[in-house]
C-alpha cells in the first residue's frame, strides 16, 4: 500500500510539472492589428503577432505548443463577447533572435454590424521576475493586449497600421536604449503615441491594470550615457522613439504603449503593443547611427539617401530597414523603395543607400517613415564571440511627398 502511494504522490507531481510546462509559455511582447477584406466592409483579416521567451531558463517547447490562442471581439463592457480560437499560421514557431520566437495567429472575422469594437487575446504567462510588474511572481500572471477600431462608413475603408520592428533588442546598463515599433499605415493617417499601463486579462476577453512602476524608478535612476542627472525614460508622442538613458540595473521590465490612428481629427483606432525590455551588463559599447534630417520632396524626385553606422570597438556591423515602402510589404503602390549594403558585415564602420523613385500615387498629407538599425557583432579578433552581447541603434527618416508644381501657366486679361 505504501508503495502504492508513493506511486500515485510521484504521478500526481509529474502531472503537475507536465501541465505547468504546456501554460508556460513565457510570453515577452505582442500586439494585434487589422486590415480589412475587400468587397466586405464589415470583414477583417485579424492578426495576433506574439513574442515568446526561450532562453534556458524559457520554453521552447511551450512557445511551440501555443498552436493557437482565444481572441474576443466585442463592444462597450464586453459583456457578451465570445471567444474565437485562432490558428498559429506555422507548423513551429519562427526563432528571430536573442532567445526569442515569434508566434503569428491570424483569422478572417466578420463583425456583426459597424461601431467601436475591441479585440483581444489574453496568453498564460509572462516571464519571471519582471521587475516592474506585481504581484509577484510574474510568472503566474497572464499577457494580455488589446486593439480598438472604428467601423464607421463616413470614416471610410481602413485598417489598423502594421508594426514592423519587432520588439526584440536587448539594452546594456549605463548606456542608450531605444526602441521604436516601425509603425506604419498604408491608409496614410495620423499616428500619434503615449505609454500605457501593462494589463492581464480577466473574463469575456477584457482586461485589467498590473501593478507597475516606470522601469527608471525601479531603483533610484543614476545618469544618462552622456553623464547628466538623472537618467530619463520617455516616449515621444510624434515618432514614436520609446528611449531610456541610461538603466541602471539588469534585469526584466515590461512596459506598454499605444500606437494611436487618427483620421480628420477623429481617432479611428488603437493598438496596444505590450513588449519586454531586456537589461543586460554588456563589456560593449553600442554602435551608434548618424542622424538622418527629415525630407520633403516633390513628387517624381528620386530619393537618394545615405545611411552610416559606427561602431567605436571596431565590431562587425549589421544594417537593415524595415518600412511599408519595401515591395516585401506590398503596402504602397509602385515604385517601390530598395536599400542596399554593399560592404555588410564590416568592422567599424558601414554604410548603406536607400533609394525610392517617388511619383504621384504616393503624395499624400502624412509623412512616410523609414527606419534603420544597426546592430554588432563578433570581430574576427573577438575573445569568447559566443558571450559577445549584441546592441543596436535606431533611427528613422520621415519624407513628405507633394504635388508637383503647376507648370507653363499664362494670364489672360478678362474685360
Amino acid at each position: 500500500m505504501r508503495y502504492i502511494l508513493q506511486l500515485s504522490f510521484l504521478f500526481a507531481f509529474i502531472l503537475l510539472l507536465t501541465g505547468h510546462e504546456a501554460q508556460a509559455t513565457h510570453a515577452r511582447a505582442g500586439e494585434i492589428t487589422a486590415k480589412r477584406v475587400n468587397g466586405n466592409s464589415l470583414a477583417y483579416d485579424v492578426t495576433f503577432t506574439g513574442y515568446f521567451d526561450i532562453s534556458p531558463n524559457g520554453g521552447l517547447g511551450a512557445a511551440n505548443a501555443q498552436t493557437s490562442v482565444n481572441m474576443y471581439f466585442y463592444t462597450g463592457t464586453g459583456t457578451n463577447a465570445q471567444p474565437v480560437q485562432v490558428p498559429r499560421i506555422d507548423a513551429l514557431t519562427r526563432n528571430i533572435g536573442n532567445n526569442t520566437t515569434q508566434n503569428i495567429y491570424t483569422v478572417r472575422y466578420t463583425f456583426p454590424s459597424a461601431g467601436d469594437w475591441s479585440i483581444s487575446v489574453g496568453i498564460d504567462n509572462r516571464n519571471v521576475s519582471i521587475l516592474n510588474l506585481s504581484p509577484a511572481p510574474t510568472d503566474r500572471l497572464n499577457f494580455y493586449v488589446h486593439t480598438n477600431i472604428s467601423i464607421n462608413a463616413f470614416v471610410g475603408v481602413n485598417q489598423t497600421p502594421v508594426l514592423l520592428n519587432a520588439p526584440i533588442d536587448i539594452g546594456a546598463v549605463g548606456q542608450r536604449y531605444i526602441h521604436n515599433p516601425g509603425a506604419f499605415d498604408a491608409d496614410g493617417d495620423s499616428i500619434a503615441y503615449h505609454l500605457y499601463t501593462p494589463q492581464q486579462g480577466t473574463t469575456r476577453g477584457l482586461g485589467e491594470n498590473l501593478g507597475y512602476k516606470d522601469p527608471n524608478l525601479v531603483t533610484p535612476p543614476g545618469t544618462t550615457e552622456a553623464g547628466a542627472t538623472p537618467a530619463t525614460f520617455s516616449m515621444n508622442p510624434l515618432t514614436g522613439d520609446l528611449i531610456w538613458d541610461a538603466p541602471v540595473t539588469k534585469g526584466l521590465y515590461n512596459v506598454a504603449f499605444v500606437v494611436e490612428e487618427w483620421r480628420d481629427g477623429v481617432l479611428i483606432g488603437e493598438i496596444i503593443r505590450d513588449m519586454q525590455i531586456i537589461i543586460v551588463d554588456a563589456k560593449n559599447d553600442r554602435p551608434k547611427l548618424d542622424l538622418i534630417p527629415d525630407i520633403c520632396v516633390e513628387a517624381g524626385t528620386l530619393v537618394n539617401q545615405i545611411v552610416k553606422a559606427t561602431d567605436k570597438n571596431g565590431d562587425k556591423l549589421t544594417l537593415t530597414s524595415t518600412s511599408g515602402l519595401y515591395q516585401a510589404t506590398a503596402l504602397v503602390s509602385p515604385a517601390y523603395a530598395t536599400f542596399s549594403v554593399p560592404q555588410q558585415g564590416a568592422q567599424g564602420t558601414l554604410t548603406g543607400q536607400f533609394t525610392w523613385q517617388t511619383g504621384c500615387n504616393q503624395i499624400r498629407l502624412e509623412p512616410y517613415e523609414v527606419l534603420f538599425k544597426v546592430e554588432d557583432g563578433p570581430g574576427p579578433n573577438t575573445p569568447n564571440p559566443t558571450l559577445f552581447q549584441k546592441l543596436v541603434d535606431i533611427t528613422t527618416l520621415h519624407i513628405k511627398v507633394y504635388g508637383p508644381q503647376p507648370q507653363n501657366l499664362a494670364a489672360t486679361a478678362v474685360t
